[in-house]
């Protein structure tokens, strides 16, 4: 159930992303950027904070690579300190 969570966040957020460039595009070229790269630091934040990472660090790595800042996060492995304490 949970994976059918993340597919469905995953395909809604993606979705959103696309809505808001096809929207944005036709008024502002630079804008429909800056919201793309905004949201992929959004989600590349959100992805460090869930594997106890600086979600900060992360927002400006998906925020300045787009795509590629959202792959690194993915690629890295959740806080092994913390993981340890529970």
């Amino acid at each position: 159930m949970e994976s059918i969570k993340r597919v469905f966040f995953g395909l809604t957020y993606f979705g959103l992303i696309f809505i808001g460039t096809v929207y944005l595009y036709p008024i502002d070229k630079g804008l429909a950027l800056l919201f793309n790269l905004f949201c992929f630091g959004i989600m590349s934040s959100f992805l460090a904070y869930k594997k106890q990472c600086s979600a900060m660090a992360w927002f400006f790595a998906g925020f300045f690579g787009g795509i590629l800042g959202l792959a690194a996060v993915l690629s890295v492995r959740p806080n092994e300190a913390s993981c340890d304490e529970q």
